[in-house]
């Protein structure tokens, strides 16, 4: 008899259709981009041996930490990974325009700004998706 409930196996479920869906967006992002493993470890700011783990479907570490960390990695890159439970999509919220002004002006007068607002205001989400909308951004923090 198992010990798990129908909600904890249910999300055991859902874990690992993401991590399934983080392994094949990977793979095909190596052989699209004829990139090897040990390059992409190198890109991603990854060990070799947790890129290989991840791509056996071996990575045995608790929760999705490093499997955001790719999943994030590959969609800077374009790679869509999408958790199957929910597709996120950004809207043009008044903090996101609020803060692709800011940064347009920033960059338009040259000058350094610090983006510092609540928790769940938006900075992290915004912030990677700027540079689609606006000219090249230099390295850009998000604070809370």
């Amino acid at each position: 008899m198992s010990n798990s409930t129908p909600s904890s196996t249910a999300q055991t479920a859902a874990e690992n259709s993401y991590r399934d869906q983080v392994r094949d967006a990977l793979r095909l992002y190596l052989d699209d981009k004829s990139i090897s493993q040990s390059d992409f470890a190198k890109q991603a700011d990854l060990s070799n041996a947790t890129v290989t783990q991840v791509l056996n479907g071996t990575y045995a570490a608790q929760g999705d930490v490093m499997h955001n960390k790719i999943a994030t990695y590959l969609r800077k890159m374009g790679v869509s990974v999408d958790n199957s439970a929910a597709v996120w999509k950004t809207l043009e919220t008044a903090n996101y325009a609020t803060m692709r002004q800011t940064i347009a002006h920033a960059q338009q007068r040259r000058g350094i700004y610090c983006i510092c607002g609540d928790t769940g205001s938006g900075k992290t989400t915004a912030i990677p998706t700027l540079p689609e909308k606006c000219p090249p951004l230099p390295t850009c923090y998000a604070t809370t």
